[in-house]
């Protein structure tokens, strides 16, 4: 189609001009926190700490697909508040803001998690280097603050070895540590939205710390307010973030993290029709308004990690625990009360010794991890509870398991990896309100072993080529495997589902990434995935909003991801990124269906991003195009985004620009933000599956956004 070809013809365009870059040297400038501030690089080449890998390898040494984003890519002009805003240049990962805070993003990797009704699942997020993902496999991103975040990792492609129930990938999001020995910010933000109001939307966020010879701490607080472009969207949310790190010798670091998040307002307006989206795109769904659909929650996470070095290798142990308090008033009429609390333990050892003249590094770890969710099920009032009790149950989930990793290296520029992995995570259901003729209680238990082997190979001046082949799982999560679909004449769930069953993959990669020249940089990654008894998301017209899950029989995933960095100007970077994704069902599952080669919805083939940008000492202009073709939105094939009678073809543009001054010992940066400069009316999101064809969540059309940093630091 014309769309796909004008991305092939982009990319390439790219590659040739990057081929023709002149070699120059290259002044780099640094923060106070000491990140290279002479250009958005999202790609960092020097070894780093992998967070993302468990401490266990540098990322240079994985054979497996990475990327890494600092504090400028995360912020810079930006409303911190989804990870859409830090993620866009990152091939291979699809993040698609729902502007529906109840729901959250919709987050996938080479499709894994581009089914999820809400919140993220198939990939595993860490904060600080503990998990924010729960044993069954789902997260809320409702307590990760991107105001307060100084890097975030991302390993794409299976990671199961490292983390178990993780089909897709990881995210690792890291709370920054001043360098100062005080500082103390102020932030505020705000924009329109695409309403025209421009407090729609605003942010206001206090930040202090300071950094010692063996300490260093941080605490964040900050409020949103939201009013939607969209009918029925408002929301508020209030976050407190905070981190210590101490080194009680030179051998040994403990990190204490503190995060508590309340969300008092989160209104879902649910998603609409193609004739409404187009024609009334700040529409809610009447349905959604009526019954008052949305959330309301509070969480809090605590957990403390202590690293150790021992002789040549290390030792790391976490452990932490959570709580979550939800009200969800669903479309269908009913809400749920939710009390959820959760916690674990993971142990990571390394070993490294040279054995025959090549070095070895043997390492492995143990986790153990625990969640407990009561529920209960009414009626919706007009947003709140009711008297009729159709549910009311406790949920529990108890996951173990364990890894081996060894990497040798067998000559001096190559690299070997293999490990393996043993997981079992134990559904159990206890229904409250059983009967002889009704009972949902269920238990199930679910393992698999993971594995991966992979191969890197060093070339002089930082470039590097991989191969891996690796396997992953992903179990249903509590809310998917409580809700088997009504049985026929029943207007209710079936409760606990015993046929779901988890969805494996094998992984086959090759991959490159390094420096080519002084001024390029980048990677590339080619793959396949087959993929078992995938996780399919439905609806049913009885419950229309709920989804239900099945699993389908055999698909097979194929892609390719390139990112490429140049700098042809000391003061001027170009970015861009390409992803091809190839989803296709080769067994639907279902023998009355014919859905077998048939594109996997909730995904485009092609997508698109192009950053350029003009750094300067104390200013800084960046314009960001995003382009992405038409996907499709059921399994059938029959729908698509955009809809067939719109354009092949969707494509965004942002503009950012800022200033830096000094003045004594602050700093004020102001800045401005305009996105959808075009003016495009675009659905930024879709419901797979859903039920009367109300696929589509729109976007807003052309919004500003400005905002002002006042940093105050003491050396």
């Amino acid at each position: 189609m014309a769309g796909r070809s004008l991305l092939l013809c982009q990319a390439m365009l790219l590659v040739a001009f990057s081929a023709r870059a002149q070699v120059r040297p290259k002044t780099v400038q640094t923060d106070t926190a000491g990140a290279d501030t002479s250009g958005p690089a999202v790609y960092r080449l020097p070894a780093l700490e992998a967070t993302v890998a468990r401490g266990l390898l540098p990322l240079e040494d994985l054979p497996m697909a990475s990327a890494t984003l600092d504090r400028r890519v995360i912020r810079r002009a930006r409303a911190t508040v989804g990870l859409d805003e830090a993620l866009v240049g990152v091939p291979g990962v699809e993040v698609d803001n729902r502007y529906n805070l109840a729901l959250g993003s919709r987050i996938s990797m080479r499709g894994f998690g581009a089914r999820a009704a809400f919140g993220v699942r198939g990939i595993r997020i860490l904060v600080d280097g503990i998990p924010l993902t729960l044993p069954d496999g789902q997260a809320t991103l409702t307590n990760v603050d991107l105001g307060s975040a100084g890097r975030v990792q991302v390993l794409r492609g299976p990671s199961s070895l490292l983390y178990g129930n993780a089909a897709g990938g990881v995210i690792a999001i890291e709370t920054e540590v001043p360098q100062a020995p005080r500082f103390a910010a102020f932030r505020a933000v705000a924009g329109d939205y695409g309403t025209g109001a421009p407090t729609n939307f605003w942010k206001l966020q206090a930040s202090a710390g300071g950094r010692s010879e063996r300490a260093g701490y941080i605490a964040s607080l900050s409020h949103m307010s939201l009013g939607g472009f969209r009918a029925h969207s408002a929301a508020r949310r209030n976050a407190f973030n905070s981190k210590l790190r101490y080194a009680p010798d030179d051998a040994s670091q403990l990190t204490f993290v503190v995060n508590v998040a309340s969300v008092p307002l989160a209104q879902n307006p649910g998603s609409l029709p193609a004739d409404t989206a187009r024609l009334h795109p700040s529409a809610a769904w009447p349905v959604n308004v009526a019954t008052g659909s949305g959330e309301t929650s509070t969480q809090a996470q605590a957990g403390v990690r202590y690293e150790r070095r021992v002789g040549p290798g290390a030792l790391d142990v976490v452990v932490y625990g959570m709580g979550r308090s939800v009200g969800t008033a669903l479309p269908y009429g009913r809400f749920i009360r939710l009390h959820r609390r959760g916690g674990g333990v993971r142990i990571t050892f390394r070993a490294d010794s040279r054995v025959a003249g090549h070095t070895l590094t043997l390492a492995g770890g143990v986790d153990g991890d625990a969640q407990r969710d009561a529920r209960q099920e009414r009626d919706n009032v007009g947003g709140q509870p009711g008297d009729q009790l159709f549910r009311d149950e406790l949920d529990r989930v108890t996951a173990l398991g364990a890894f081996l990793l060894a990497r040798i290296r067998a000559l001096p520029t190559v690299d070997l990896t293999g490990g393996l992995r043993y997981d079992a995570t134990s559904f159990a259901a206890v229904d409250h309100l059983a009967t002889a003729a009704s009972n949902d209680s269920g238990t199930r238990t679910l393992d698999a072993f993971s594995g991966s082997a992979g191969a890197v190979l060093h070339v002089t001046g930082g470039l590097s080529f991989y191969s891996s082949v690796s396997t992953s799982f992903q179990t249903p999560t509590t809310t998917e495997l409580i809700n088997a679909p009504p049985t026929p004449g029943d207007s209710l769930p079936s409760g606990f589902n015993p046929d779901l069953r988890p969805q494996t993959a094998l992984n086959f990669e090759v991959g490159a990434r390094g420096r080519l020249t002084q001024d390029v940089s980048g990677q590339l990654a080619v793959y396949t995935v087959a993929v078992r008894n995938a996780l399919v998301p439905f609806q049913v017209a009885s419950l229309p909003g709920r989804d239900f899950y099945r699993n389908a029989g055999r698909s097979r995933r194929r892609g390719i991801e390139l990112g490429i960095r140049v700098q042809p100007a000391r003061q001027v970077t170009l970015r861009a990124s390409y992803t091809l994704s190839d989803f296709v069902f080769l067994d639907d599952g279902l023998p009355g269906r014919q859905d077998e080669g048939n594109h996997i919805p909730g995904v485009p083939e092609n997508r698109f991003t192009l950053l350029a940008a003009w750094n300067a000492q104390s200013a800084f202009m960046e314009l960001q195009t995003v382009a992405a073709d038409r996907m499709f939105v059921n399994d059938t094939n029959t729908a698509t985004n955009p809809p067939r009678a719109g354009s092949d073809l969707t494509t965004t543009a942002d503009l950012r620009a800022g200033i830096r001054a000094h003045a004594g010992g602050y700093e004020l940066a102001p800045f401005l933000a305009l996105q959808n400069i075009t003016n495009a009316r675009y659905n930024s999101s879709v419901v797979v599956n859903a039920v009367g064809e109300r696929y589509y969540e729109p976007a807003p059309g052309r919004a500003f956004l400005f905002g002002v940093t006042v940093t105050a630091s003491h050396p």
